[in-house]
């Protein structure tokens, strides 16, 4: 059914067109195609279909100069039936990670039932703003998404776009700038090594629970190490978990350290932190660093106030490493920030490096019988707590929130009310 509708496309394409432009639109007809879902065929005219994609063409190709571009109009020749109110929302932009997921969570935070998505992805080849034809195996790649949403009034569709196309140009920064974020993030671990006396061609080791062969080596000599040396450590093993597919790196700054009480603003910002309006990431940011820096810790992992809109509505994560220098005086800090994946999400707590021993700890501490459900219970209880309050409460905290969380609602509801006072 599906080859036969495309084959009848194609036909009235050629009929339709001049010829100089049928071997791109042909293409692009075969391309997008094999985008849309098979039981659409089963009901849709060919001559409907060809309208439709022609108008997905014409979106694509004019004003291809602008590097990110959203549409929110009324529906015109669609592929489904239209027997409720829908507003169609259009975007075309480089290809990219996150698309799909950052423009899911700009329609979940307006409150916008999607009821149809579709999302080609073509390779494109153009001369000077102008689409000279569709290619994949030549093309650059350009991701085109059209969705149906819940009626949005007109009134507002003007803002809603802006917003969009903010929310993408955003998305475009953080992909173009992945890449040197990740070599900041090895260079950055180069030197925790540096600090831990570690081989940093050696990986950490998969069990959160297990200690480095490095660390027992250095642990049973005579040379006693040093509350940094230590925390290096920690930090290594914290930047691997990250490096598996664990953290989402959205922006990375460099934070010197001014001369007396003078404070210098980011440097080398990528990501988030080159975007045109930095001005609030940086607020928030700059806050946590100037307390960092009455600190003595090597590393800190926080939850911030500021939110993210690339790749989903979130609060973003900081993690920052104070570099030192020769004379073990700081000269700044390294600030990574972005989002806890969806597999880090889902790991347990325990599973996890240097709060998955802190829980070991702790459920060393409980009264409770290992094995029996009240254990059970509480073992679930640690792994879902925050991850970022494990690094900063002690033991002793862990455990009693644990107790109070198994104790129900109305104790634990208590405890946050004292411990927030």
């Amino acid at each position: 059914m599906q080859a036969e509708v495309v084959r009848q496309v194609l036909s009235l394409a050629h009929q339709a067109v001049k010829e100089t432009h049928r071997d791109r639109l042909e293409s692009y007809i075969r391309a997008y195609c094999r985008a849309i879902p098979p039981e659409v065929f089963e009901d849709i005219e060919a001559h409907r279909l060809l309208t439709f994609v022609m108008d997905r063409f014409a979106f694509l190709e004019e004003d291809f100069e602008r590097t990110v571009k959203v549409a929110i109009r009324d529906p015109e020749t669609t592929l489904i039936a239209d027997d409720i109110a829908t507003t169609v929302i259009e975007t075309r932009l480089p290809d990219a990670k996150f698309i799909i997921r950052t423009i899911k969570s700009f329609l979940r935070e307006q409150g916008l039932h999607l009821h149809f998505v579709l999302h080609p992805i073509h390779g494109v080849i153009h001369d000077h703003g102008h689409i000279t034809g569709i290619d994949p195996s030549r093309g650059a790649k350009y991701s085109q998404v059209y969705l149906q949403v819940s009626a949005i009034p007109v009134e507002k569709r003007e803002a809603l776009r802006r917003d969009l196309e903010g929310r993408l140009e955003l998305l475009l920064l953080v992909n173009r700038d992945r890449y040197e974020m990740l070599n900041r993030f090895n260079e950055t671990r180069a030197y925790l090594c540096a600090v831990a006396g570690r081989d940093p061609s050696s990986p950490s080791p998969r069990d959160s629970q297990s200690i480095p062969a490095s660390l027992v080596a250095r642990a049973q000599s005579d040379t006693p190490r040093t509350q940094h040396e230590l925390e290096a450590d920690q930090g290594v093993e914290l930047v691997d978990w990250f490096k598996d597919d664990n953290f989402v790196f959205l922006g990375y700054a460099w934070y010197p350290h001014a001369a007396g009480n003078g404070n210098r603003g980011p440097e080398r910002g990528l990501g988030l932190f080159a975007a045109p309006d930095r001005r609030l990431l940086e607020e928030v940011v700059g806050e946590i660093v100037a307390t960092r820096r009455q600190r003595d810790e090597m590393y800190s992992f926080y939850r911030t106030d500021y939110m993210s809109v690339v790749r989903s509505v979130a609060q973003v994560r900081y993690f920052g490493i104070a570099q030192r220098g020769p004379d073990g005086k700081k000269l700044g800090e390294h600030v990574f920030v972005g989002l806890l994946s969806t597999k880090a999400l889902k790991q347990a707590n325990r599973r996890i490096p240097v709060v998955g021993r802190r829980c070991k700890e702790v459920m060393g501490r409980l009264e409770e019988q290992p094995g029996s459900y009240a254990y059970t219970k509480s073992v679930a209880i640690v792994d879902s707590l925050p991850i970022e309050d494990l690094f900063y409460w002690n033991i002793d905290e862990i455990r009693k929130k644990a107790q109070i969380v198994a104790a129900g609602p109305d104790a634990s509801a208590k405890w946050w009310e004292r411990i927030w006072k």
